[in-house]
């Protein structure tokens, strides 16, 4: 599990301490500071980057859910775990977006346990926002260059041996690329992009016009082969009028 950065803040000294021994306990947090209260942890926050914040709520100076809120319109993409013996914030928590209240007393084994669950939840987000990001595009290389293609620009690919020519709708010019269409396939989400013959990967979102087995792309005619027939037509068959 990836390590993130956390503070405390709580005015309660033998409070802060012990939130700072059970934190000490979980491996995949690492503390960052301690404040007795929100304007010491403002300060802190407009200048360091932290992944979490366990807030307490009733502080002097600055209470708890006012440093939620200044933090909510800077921006600030610290998550807060509000560490408070008042049950009554809870609603208001959450018009500050915060992603875990725990109701003083803190046992030991039950913070751990809800802090964990909340680290497992947000690498298995990350990971989701990842695998995301990474079906957007593709970076092809050419030439001397790392080229970055948006996968919703991709018309389709023709092989040609060892190469191959990635068209797009927007370029008069193919990008062509050293590969063939097993590592390509590899990298394409089998949603969006159809193999319909031995020389053609072509993105199933931007056909407009099928005639009899060909594809037709502008001035371009894609065949469908033998081979490559019957998925292409069950496909097509699931938004035939």
């Amino acid at each position: 599990m990836d390590l993130k950065t956390c503070i405390v803040v709580e005015d309660e000294p033998l409070a802060r301490q012990q939130i700072e021994n059970y934190i000490s306990d979980i491996d995949a947090l690492e503390l960052k500071g301690s404040f007795s209260n929100g304007l010491e942890a403002q300060k802190f926050l407009m200048n360091n980057q932290i992944d979490f914040c366990f807030l307490d709520i009733e502080m002097p100076k600055l209470n708890g859910m006012e440093l939620a809120k200044r933090l909510k319109e800077q921006k600030n993409e610290c998550k807060i775990i509000f560490t408070t013996a008042y049950a009554n914030f809870a609603a208001e928590s959450y018009d500050v977006q915060a992603i875990d209240y725990l109701l003083k007393p803190l046992s030991k084994k039950k913070f751990i346990n809800r802090v964990e669950r909340i680290l497992s939840e947000e690498q298995n987000m990350d990971k989701a926002s990842l695998e995301h990001i990474q079906q957007e595009f593709l970076f092809v290389k050419t030439s001397y260059q790392i080229k970055k293609i948006a996968l919703k620009d991709i018309l389709y690919f023709e092989g040609l041996k060892d190469y191959i020519q990635i068209f797009t709708k927007n370029e008069k010019h193919p990008v062509l690329i050293l590969s063939n269409f097993k590592n390509i396939l590899k990298k394409l989400p089998e949603e969006q992009f159809m193999r319909v013959h031995r020389s053609y990967i072509v993105n199933l979102k931007k056909i407009e016009i099928v005639e009899k087995n060909r594809i037709i792309f502008g001035e371009k005619f894609i065949p469908i082969s033998e081979t490559y027939k019957d998925p292409f037509f069950e496909f097509l068959d699931d938004f035939l009028l």
